[in-house]
């Protein structure tokens, strides 16, 4: 069976529906003043049939509006008389129905992003959000398109950003299926919107380790399902593996992996022993893991005395990284400082107001 958004195609909607449209979803659903005597006919006039039968429909002409073969022949001589005096109007009131305006929307969606129209790929992307959030037929709709323009990075970069915002079990479930998939696309990008919903389940969690231990696995991939994984309680034995493959990981040949694994390291540490490979980074590791590592443990709450130490020690590091620095500076605020420690922040201080100066 054909589905609702095969029904319009991109010739059918036409310049005249893209203006009325790109009107609509701004908010303006107002005919014309020369059309305000038969707003009610037109009203009746949708662009698809109800949803629930047939959706047999005919595209008019630059002059023509939509006509519902079910509606009589005097209704139809009156919506085309009235459109010859409001050709914009017509259209503002024919598309009256959120799936349609859904439909309509995500067939014009390329031809915006072609013509790098930002403003109107904005206000779509609100409608469609806005239509979705309330209405399961329309959410239907959303994943289909998202599904059959996967393959479309830019798209596909659109679309990720209105389902994102979509809290539904069956987004969550659409992500999922994805994110087994087979398919290297289809793939990452089931991680990257499970990376985004940030859904805490242990279902989730089991797909991001399955892609964390696929052996073939490409970098971006890995990088993604470490992004995947669910910020949640689970038994210290599953938080032992993780680190343990996390560990692993801080080793890749990739550097991107590497850094990645350093900031899932510190989401997951929950002792400074676990914290090794971040104190091993920021030793010795490249400049963008120093960097990494330094922030990763910024983000963290744990603490220790080896922890405390190796913090000072880079920030009285003269010839450091000045943003490792300023990350360990700022980690320390966490600790309890004796005043000679006090005094090593102070001095740091110092030099950065007296450099400024």
């Amino acid at each position: 069976m054909a589905s609702l958004f095969d029904m319009l195609s991109p010739k059918a909607l036409g310049p005249l529906v893209i203006a009325a449209l790109v009107g609509a979803v701004g908010g303006y659903f107002l005919a014309s003043t020369n059309s305000t005597n038969n707003s009610e006919v037109l009203t009746q006039q949708p662009i698809l049939a109800e949803h629930n039968q047939s959706k047999q429909q005919i595209m008019a002409g630059p002059h023509q509006t939509v006509i519902n073969s079910s509606k009589s022949k005097a209704k139809e001589t009156s919506v085309k008389q009235d459109n010859e005096m409001a050709p914009e109007g017509i259209f503002y009131n024919a598309v009256n129905d959120d799936l349609e305006i859904a439909i309509a929307s995500l067939q014009l969606l390329p031809e915006l992003i072609s013509n790098k129209d930002f403003k109107s790929i904005a206000k779509f992307k609100q409608t469609l959000l806005s239509l979705a959030k309330g209405d399961n037929e329309i959410l239907d709709q959303l994943l289909f398109s998202f599904q059959q323009q996967i393959d479309n990075e830019d798209i596909k970069y659109e679309l990720l950003q209105i389902l994102t915002k979509i809290k539904d079990p069956k987004v969550e479930t659409f992500a999922q299926e994805l994110a087994l998939s087979n398919d290297r696309n289809d793939k990452l990008t089931g991680l990257e919107l499970l990376a985004d919903l940030g859904v805490a389940n242990q279902e989730t969690m089991n797909i991001a380790l399955d892609s964390l231990h696929d052996s073939t696995a490409d970098p971006q991939i890995l990088q993604t399902a470490m992004r995947a994984m669910p910020d949640m309680l689970i038994s210290s034995e599953q938080n032992r593996e993780i680190l343990t493959r996390l560990e692993e990981l801080s080793q890749h040949p990739e550097e991107s992996v590497r850094s990645e694994s350093l900031f899932s390291i510190a989401k997951q540490a929950k002792n400074e022993e676990q914290l090794t490979p971040l104190l091993n980074a920021m030793q010795s590791g490249s400049i963008d893991e120093k960097i990494s590592a330094a922030m990763a443990i910024e983000k963290s709450t744990v603490r220790g005395d080896n922890l405390k130490y190796a913090l000072l020690n880079e920030v009285k590091n003269m010839n450091g990284l000045p943003e490792v620095r300023a990350m360990a500076a700022s980690s320390l605020k966490r600790f309890s400082l004796s005043s000679s420690e006090l005094s090593v922040l102070e001095s740091y201080r110092s030099s950065l107001s007296w450099n400024a100066g």
